[in-house]
């Protein structure tokens, strides 16, 4: 094998610039190209697929990168300090240099001019041994170049991704934290609330002491006066002027606050039905279990109502209800206070509350017999799943009220019950003519010989009420619903078309109904005591337009 020594001549310099522009240009897209495939190869799926494996054992897999780029390391070192053996191993040559390829292409021409065969032949293979040499020199110097500067760079993105990953996962887990730190906030907030509702509840617990005085002053005078007859009563006139004073300074003194759900005390017959069948599901149909489920009642004891109330307010009204005390316009004008009373009675009968301000005042599961509430001031009062027989709302005029609300004019006292709460209520000959109900609620209600004459109903709402010879004439029925509502009259939508305004009947269907189908109705017990014949027709009405057409 013969062996080509490095000389000292100068490389022609055309040649270098043209070679070093070359290496320098190739070097490039090959080192952009493998760092682009290997970002295609390796970062899409560990972007998509593998970022959580990546973060786990991002210690394993950057031991694996840096044992690779060693190696690689280790073998270019290797080719660098043996690079004479290997190529005259494989070229037969263990140097080269560029002016060298001037001898044999020289004595190739020379040798075919002469025609001398052979020696043409041997400065052709040596021409071609040198050109092999020099193409596999350059191309294992870009490879090993091009290989390290890849590891390095693919090195870098992973430690890039990896930190990236992992802060996000920092990010995620610091959120997560903090949604529950904002929940333990809200917590903490709701029962600093409570602590704050309950120490008021406390303060205001302070007045059960002068009810008690209250209290025990009223029987003594009441037994003075002696016992009154339950159907009469006693009127507040008759009390004395010390009695009455302090009854009204209570009222104002005791201010309303939130206080715990009362939770399983204020359910009625039909939930302690449902609770007990809850208890035997396996005797009901499907449809029976989950509306038992749905409507059986929770224990909400630990949270606090949802609006302020005055439970001593309410205590009061009671206290006047259980000494037969038939009217209360003396003290209203006088300045009682019954705004956001809370009572609990089971009924209250026989009794006056014309012109009393009982704004907010919750009397839900009440029974109210033979109750006037004429001229009294009801916004937003709740009766729920409240009974009320021959109870009267109408508006008085000014020269027919009692007592100091009595003048000469043509004044009229009109019940305000804007936003009052009817819902489930059963009424039985209640009057309401004249009374102000705009935007009241009458949803689930059993309505029977009700009058509703010349009433303001704008925005009031009857869903899947039961209605029996109710009186709308001269009503104002703007905006109202009536989607659901039960009755006995075929024309019910035609009648309201004729005797009230404005109201839009097309808004309404009405058709036939079996009473089958009122299985599932909330007021279906109900309809049964209403006296209506089994063999009488009953009609839903149904609402096809919405508020906006």
């Amino acid at each position: 094998m013969d062996e080509v020594h490095e000389a000292g001549a100068e490389p022609d310099p055309v040649r270098k610039q043209r070679d070093g522009i070359g290496n320098h240009g190739i070097g490039l897209v090959g080192t952009a190209i493998l760092v682009f495939i290997l970002g295609i190869i390796v970062g899409i799926p560990i972007a998509n697929f593998g970022a959580d494996v990546l973060l786990r054992y991002t210690r394993e897999v950057f031991a694996i990168l840096f044992g690779v780029f060693l190696v690689i390391l280790l073998v270019a070192g290797l080719v660098g300090l043996f690079r004479r053996q290997i190529w005259g191993a494989v070229f037969r040559r263990a140097e080269f240099e560029m002016e060298r390829f001037a001898r044999p292409l020289s004595d190739v021409a020379r040798f075919a001019a002469e025609k001398r065969v052979d020696e043409a032949t041997g400065a052709a293979r040596d021409l071609a041994e040198l050109v092999l040499a020099r193409y596999a020199w350059v191309s294992t110097r870009r490879w090993l170049i091009a290989t390290i500067t890849a590891l390095i760079a693919a090195i870098a993105a992973l430690a890039g991704s990896a930190l990236l990953f992992q802060q996000n996962r920092l990010l995620a887990d610091q959120s997560a934290l903090m949604t529950q730190q904002t929940d333990r906030l809200t917590e903490q907030n709701k029962l600093l609330e409570s602590q704050i509702e309950l120490g008021e509840a406390q303060r205001s617990a302070a007045i059960v002491s002068e009810i008690f005085n209250i209290s025990a002053q009223l029987g003594a005078e009441i037994e003075a006066l002696g016992l009154p007859d339950p159907t009469e009563g006693t009127p507040v006139e008759r009390l004395s002027f010390g009695l009455k004073g302090r009854i009204i300074a209570a009222t104002n003194m005791a201010r309303p606050y939130r206080f715990l759900n009362a939770g399983l005390l204020e359910i009625n017959d039909a939930d302690l039905y449902r609770m007990a069948l809850g208890r035997r599901t396996e005797l009901l149909s499907e449809e029976a279990r989950a509306s038992v489920a749905a409507s059986t009642p929770k224990n909400a004891a630990g949270e606090l109502i949802d609006r302020i109330a005055s439970p001593e307010r309410g205590q009061l009204l009671i206290l006047l209800a259980n000494a037969f005390i038939t009217d209360t316009e003396e003290l209203t004008f006088r300045g009682a206070d019954f705004s956001f009373a809370h009572v609990r009675m089971d009924t209250l009968k026989v009794m006056s509350l014309n012109h009393a301000s009982l704004r907010f005042s919750d009397f839900s599961g009440t029974d109210f017999d033979s109750v006037s509430f004429r001229g009294a001031y009801l916004e937003n009062a709740r009766f729920r799943r409240s009974v009320f027989d021959n109870c009267d709302f109408t508006a008085v005029p000014a020269n027919q009220a009692n007592g100091p609300f009595r003048r000469s004019d043509d004044w009229v006292y009109r019940t305000q019950a804007t936003g009052a709460d009817f819902n489930a209520t059963q009424m039985f000959d209640v009057r309401m003519s004249g009374s102000h109900l705009m935007a009241a609620s009458f949803d689930e209600a059993l309505l029977v010989r009700h009058d509703f004459t010349d009433s303001t109903l704008t925005g009031a709402t009857f869903r899947n009420a039961a209605l029996a010879d109710v009186k709308f004439e001269g009503a104002d029925l703007k905006a109202v619903e009536l989607d659901g509502v039960i009755t006995d009259r075929a024309d019910f939508i035609a009648y309201l078309d004729e005797v009230t305004e404005p109201f839009a009947a097309d808004r309404y269907e009405i058709a036939p109904v079996s009473r089958a189908d009122l299985s599932d109705h909330p007021r279906t017990f109900e309809l049964w005591l209403t006296g209506w014949p089994e063999d009488r027709q009953l009609y839903r009405v149904k609402r096809i337009k919405d508020f906006t057409e």
